[in-house]
């Protein structure tokens, strides 16, 4: 059997686990049904589960299904358990050890096991931001990094215990991107008088990533850009989520949420775009940092200004004014017509609303 390739599809390990069935006799839509039902943990009514096991390869015809469940039910590899409000279809709990027995293969128990623990991504409530366990924690995380490390912050000391870490994983190659609140941001969230503090802080960042080309820091004047100050994201996989009111509390009266998983969650993916769509706002720290920005966002324009100037000055002026309109009206066909029916499709809904 073959995995699907697309999200949320049968896996490679899971199509070994069906294939030891199939080869041990068990027809090849029940095995499928019953090594996912414990894999995916799947646990609901039996009319829904239909629909959910339909969506695996080979379980989408009618009736196909619903024989499969029927089978693996009659084998005791499924069973009904009743929440007092509703019956749920779920795989027992000893059903590694069952289909081990029925293999005569202790080691079946365990590869069974391990890829139930692979697809379910942990979630652990660490606890408050003061919490011991909070702060010792990150240590390790940052130790274990291999790709890139998203440290949003808002006026985060620069004497983290932690910087150390951050500086020997930077040095192994793992980029890491630490974006700052401006003094004037600072400022507006807490308050006047940490504005000077905040400047000093930020030079402190940079002197901590001084002369390691894959620590980088950033700074916005955005306050919806750090909604995640105080968390972070460590390759994809692990995500710490300070939750905190910003509007009435201090990300260190936040509490800590820990999701761990082996693939990109959809709260990394979240906290990703945030975060990168933030990073390309923000600039360097220094008073050159935003001018410097902008120059760089803005140098086609000004060029084009620049040409169009020198061209007037050198040149025959009616032609040149032609050229340069017949140029921007071509530049602006080729960056917004390909945009024309997103625009129409929002301009609808908003007609609709």
């Amino acid at each position: 059997m073959s995995p699907l390739g697309s999200a949320g599809a049968v896996t490679a390990r899971e199509a070994e686990l069906v294939d030891r069935l199939v080869s041990a006799g068990i027809e090849s839509t029940q095995a499928l049904v019953t090594i996912m039902m414990y894999t995916r943990g799947h646990a609901r009514p039996e009319i829904e589960t239909i629909d959910i096991v339909r969506q695996y390869s080979g379980l989408s015809a009618p009736g196909i299904a619903e024989s499969a469940l029927a089978n693996a039910r009659r084998q005791n590899w499924l069973e009904e358990v009743s929440t007092g409000s509703v019956v749920l279809l779920s795989s027992p709990q000893d059903l590694p050890a069952m289909l081990a027995s029925f293999l005569a293969d202790p080691g079946f128990e365990h590869a069974l096991k391990a890829q139930r623990e692979q697809n379910q991504p942990t979630v652990t409530v660490l606890g408050g931001m003061h919490s011991p366990e909070v702060y010792e924690s990150f240590g390790p995380i940052i130790q274990s990094a291999s790709d890139e490390i998203l440290l949003p912050m808002i006026n985060t000391t620069p004497r983290l215990a932690q910087v150390k870490d951050l500086q020997a994983a930077a040095r192994s190659g793992v980029e890491i991107r630490v974006l700052l609140a401006t003094p004037r941001l600072a400022a507006k969230i807490r308050g006047n008088a940490i504005k000077a503090e905040s400047a000093d802080r930020i030079r402190a960042w940079q002197q901590n990533a001084k002369g390691i080309d894959t620590f980088r820091i950033r700074v916005t004047n955005r306050e919806s850009d750090l909604r995640f100050a105080s968390s972070a994201c460590v390759d994809g996989r692990t995500v710490r989520i300070d939750i905190f009111n910003p509007s009435s509390q201090r990300s260190t009266q936040g509490v800590m949420v820990e999701a761990r998983s082996d693939t990109n969650s959809n709260l990394a993916l979240v906290f990703q775009q945030i975060f990168n769509d933030a990073w390309r706002r923000a600039h360097a720290a220094g008073p050159l940092g935003y001018p410097m920005s902008l120059l760089k966002k803005s140098w086609l324009p000004l060029l084009t200004i620049l040409a169009f100037a020198a061209a007037l000055v050198f040149s025959d002026r009616s032609s040149v004014i032609v050229a340069f309109t017949g140029g921007v009206v071509a530049g602006l066909v080729s960056n917004y017509l390909p945009r024309v029916p997103n625009i129409v499709s929002e301009m609808l809904d908003r007609l609709r609303r």
